[in-house]
């Protein structure tokens, strides 16, 4: 029930270029992976019986379509989370003299 407004105020962080999209677009797109590894997987344990049969839409359907939906919260993850250790080092005095040394 919080996953439509988060997401909706995370755009509008994303929109504003508020340094604090970073924190959400983190906890959004983890929750969409974990939503993605849960339907994944209900799928498989009920043998993928709602799937179709024929091949070409199990793969390009139901595997790559929904692939996608992991890879890009996967990317924004590994994006928000470079921005975030970047902001922390920059205000930790010792990371900034390991730097330099």
């Amino acid at each position: 029930a919080l996953w439509g407004p988060l997401s909706f105020y995370t755009a509008y962080l994303i929109w504003r270029n508020r340094p604090e999209r970073h924190l959400f677009q983190f906890l959004v797109s983890t929750g969409q992976i974990y939503g993605d590894i849960a339907y994944y997987l209900t799928a498989a344990h009920r043998g993928f019986a709602d799937s179709s049969p024929h091949p070409y839409y199990f793969y390009f359907y139901f595997v790559f379509m929904n692939s996608l939906w992991i890879l890009f919260p996967a990317l924004i993850i590994r994006s928000s989370g470079l921005a975030i250790v970047r902001a922390l080092a920059a205000t930790n005095p010792a990371s900034a003299k390991k730097k330099r040394s």
